[in-house]
């Protein structure tokens, strides 16, 4: 789409004008594509790092955590296969919808619905946009899932090299069972007394706790710059606050980041950075 176009696209019309004017609807369907470039580039939903930070991490054992990555790959797998057999039907369909028939005028169609089918009127140019429009959006997830796999498939191919070269048996998964659940519930009961002594909340220590873990396959999955211990901020006020300062930091440089604007607020004492904390 070109400026030109999407100029156009974004300009106010009329009900009577969207309904008449046959250009316009393409207008707006040119305009859905207008960033599919970018859509296609970053079409994957559980990004490499929640799959191995947080997908895989919350299994606690080696058995457990192959098992869950099989898990998900296969219901990546089969999810694509599916799209695929979907989008074959719905091509199959609108062929045989219109096989035969004028296309310049319109066709009762019988269509599936609760309580029985029923029949509509339909017409070939909006059919054909519809189903354009619906292979296009089918693409962006048949890419996300291809990504995922092929990430979850490196993560089964680390675990198996981490153990001793061979898949995950039965017999290994229940032999690790009851250390799954000893490791599980000491991390749910950690994270509780944390929260307790910290204002943390649970959801927040589980999640920073396992995305400062080690990468498992990618090294860019690790935490660039990681957090002050929490060690420190059980050890009192000034932990406390060498801990919250750093949040800040964190905070800020993001905001800096995606808006590109010097927020003047990351330089300066302890003092100065903890009476701006506090609104002094």
């Amino acid at each position: 789409m070109t400026n030109e176009d999407a100029a156009l696209a974004y300009t106010p019309i009329t009900s009577e004008q969207a309904v008449m004017d046959d250009e316009y609807l393409h207008q707006a369907f040119a305009n859905v594509l207008r960033w599919e470039d970018s859509d296609k580039e970053l079409a994957q939903g559980r990004t490499n790092f929640q799959l191995e930070k947080f997908a895989l991490l919350d299994t606690h054992t080696l058995p457990v955590a192959f098992e869950n990555t099989l898990k998900s790959r296969r219901q990546m797998a089969e999810g694509y296969m599916y799209k695929l057999i979907e989008m074959k039907k719905k091509v199959r369909e609108f062929e045989h919808k219109w096989a035969g028939k004028d296309r310049t005028q319109p066709i009762m169609w019988e269509v599936a619905g609760p309580g029985g089918g029923t029949k509509e009127l339909c017409w070939f140019d909006l059919d054909e946009l519809a189903l354009t429009h619906y292979l296009k959006s089918c693409e962006l997830e048949i890419r996300d899932r291809l990504h995922q796999m092929e990430h979850l498939d490196k993560i089964l191919e680390k675990l198996i090299e981490q153990n001793g070269g061979k898949p995950v048996t039965r017999e290994q998964f229940l032999e690790g069972d009851a250390l799954y659940w000893e490791r599980r519930f000491a991390d749910q009961a950690m994270d509780e007394m944390v929260s307790a002594q910290t204002g943390i909340s649970i959801g927040n220590l589980h999640s920073m706790r396992r995305a400062s873990a080690p990468a498992i396959v990618d090294k860019r999955n690790e935490l660039p710059n990681g957090y002050v211990p929490l060690n420190k901020v059980l050890e009192g006020a000034e932990g406390r606050t060498e801990f919250l300062n750093d949040l800040q930091k964190k905070v800020l440089i993001g905001i800096q980041d995606v808006t590109g604007e010097n927020l003047g607020l990351l330089a300066g004492s302890k003092e100065e950075e903890q009476k701006k904390l506090e609104g002094k």
